[in-house]
């Protein structure tokens, strides 16, 4: 049952300053959304960063736990070949105790 509908926004200029910081990118951000992020112009990098982070945010927001509930470098927002993002939460999963053959991982396009 769907209680509320909600748009998450993300100041890019405050996160493009965040960028700068590496604490910032490790806290945030997954190994695979640096990658995407670090292959990305100046411009692009923090509007993808702060499109991601709004994501995670209304991802955490819409299964309840909010943005104490899980550290956000564990949700990954990554993109298929058509540009579509999508969630993986491979290391979500991992720390949750999900057990290798119970659930599959999120699969890039084929």
């Amino acid at each position: 049952m769907i209680w509320g509908v909600g748009i998450d926004l993300c100041d890019a200029d405050r996160i493009e300053k965040s960028l700068a910081k590496p604490s910032f990118l490790d806290h945030v951000f997954a190994p695979a959304e640096q990658a995407l992020l670090s292959a990305l112009g100046e411009k692009r990098r923090a509007e993808t960063a702060a499109a991601n982070f709004a994501a995670k945010e209304a991802f955490l927001k819409a299964v309840g736990t909010g943005l104490g509930g899980f550290a956000l470098c564990d949700l990954a927002v990554l993109r298929r070949e058509s540009g579509a993002p999508y969630f993986c939460a491979d290391r979500l999963r991992r720390r949750m105790g999900f057990r290798a053959g119970r659930d599959r991982p999120s699969q890039p396009d084929p």
